[in-house]
């Protein structure tokens, strides 16, 4: 992806906005999956924290 972070951004939203006004809307967490899934590889160590499940708080 050649775009900066946050034109590629711009144009995600737009799609997805696009796909909501003909009814076919993206739920929230599929979105957030390609939105960082199209980030490239400089991104990966975020992607990667991105998609990991939450941790517990560990209580005694």
């Amino acid at each position: 992806n050649d775009d900066s972070v946050e034109t590629y951004i711009g144009k995600f939203k737009r799609i997805c906005d696009d796909l909501s006004a003909i009814e076919k809307s993206v739920d929230e967490g599929a979105q957030v999956y390609w939105l960082l899934q199209g980030l490239g590889e400089g991104y990966e160590a975020f992607i990667a924290s991105m998609l990991q499940p939450p941790t517990l708080p560990y209580e005694e």
